[in-house]
């Protein structure tokens, strides 16, 4: 069965052919429909991104990580703790945008599918977001177009950018010593689990809360 709808999942009952189905005017949706237009999927495609993030940053941990590299063949040199961060990004970054685009279809708005930009996705709701939060955003963003995914962008320009906003999001600048103007950059992890579950959870929070004025929990 359709678990986000009343429909039967062949699109129609067991009578009807899929000759009669196509030629009848009230036939159902069809599963493509009934996806693009129901909230609940893209909020369940959210959700397994954030269970696959979870499962990512888990295995950061020496133990485990070592345990899967053995359990796994992966080889003694291989390690989780490097080959994992962008990957993490990558899914944090398409489960932030598939939960901004269950609100869009809650709230009867299209998804737009052209690109990925977090940060117009979010605006494109009425959630509240700090201006720190912004570069968090653009981090994700370059993360699920491609620094999750290729060793470069298409364009040189674009990993010039992408250094500039991980400089500016994930780390501080701290002063050699006291009155310099000189600085080191210290990771201030804004993008740990605690981080990204926190934005995740905001816009989560607020998709319940429209679906809750639409179809009382």
């Amino acid at each position: 069965n359709d678990v986000a709808g009343s429909y039967d999942w062949y699109g129609g009952t067991l009578k009807c052919s899929a000759k009669q189905l196509s030629s009848t005017p009230m036939s159902s949706p069809s599963l493509f429909e009934r996806r693009q237009r129901k909230s609940i999927y893209w909020y369940n495609k959210s959700s397994d991104l954030v269970g696959s993030a979870a499962a990512l940053w888990t295995c950061r941990d020496a133990e485990l990580s070592s345990r899967i590299v053995t359990e796994t063949g992966l080889g003694d040199s291989f390690s989780l703790g490097i080959a994992t961060p962008p990957v993490y990004k990558m899914l944090c970054g398409m489960a932030i945008e598939l939960v901004l685009k269950a609100i869009v279809v809650e709230g009867g708005g299209v998804v737009n599918t052209k690109g990925h930009d977090l940060l117009r996705h979010w605006r494109s709701t009425s959630l509240p977001l700090a201006p720190a939060e912004e570069p968090l955003l653009r981090v994700l963003s370059h993360a699920v177009v491609w620094a999750g995914r290729y060793p470069t962008p298409k364009k040189n320009e674009d990993m010039d950018a992408y250094q500039e906003v991980v400089d500016e999001a994930l780390y501080d600048r701290v002063p050699l010593a006291a009155g310099s103007s000189a600085c080191i950059l210290r990771p201030n992890h804004a993008l740990n689990w605690e981080g990204f579950s926190a934005l995740w959870r905001r816009a989560s929070d607020h998709y319940w809360h429209l679906r809750s004025q639409h179809e009382p929990i």
